[in-house]
């Protein structure tokens, strides 16, 4: 799939029942937790899974955090 993420891969939806979505990934199938996806996805839609490292994960968690703080507060000034 076009526009992939580094550490990641583009996945499309192709089946969701109440506990389970089917991604399709290039002709590759994954069953993935429903709960982990957003709620409102449904079949077609395409996802984006990443890969981190905890360190990694750990940081990246820190640094959205940190871009939604600074969003709010330009947003009060």
């Amino acid at each position: 799939m076009e526009h992939e993420l580094a550490h990641g891969r583009s996945a499309r939806i192709v089946a969701v029942d109440e506990k389970t979505a089917t991604l399709d990934l290039d002709g590759e199938t994954l069953s993935w937790p429903r709960y982990l996806l957003p709620e409102k996805m449904e079949v077609g839609a395409t996802v984006h899974l990443l890969a981190f490292a905890h360190e990694d994960a750990v940081k990246e968690r820190a640094r959205l955090t940190r871009q939604l703080l600074n969003e709010l507060l330009e947003k009060t000034q």
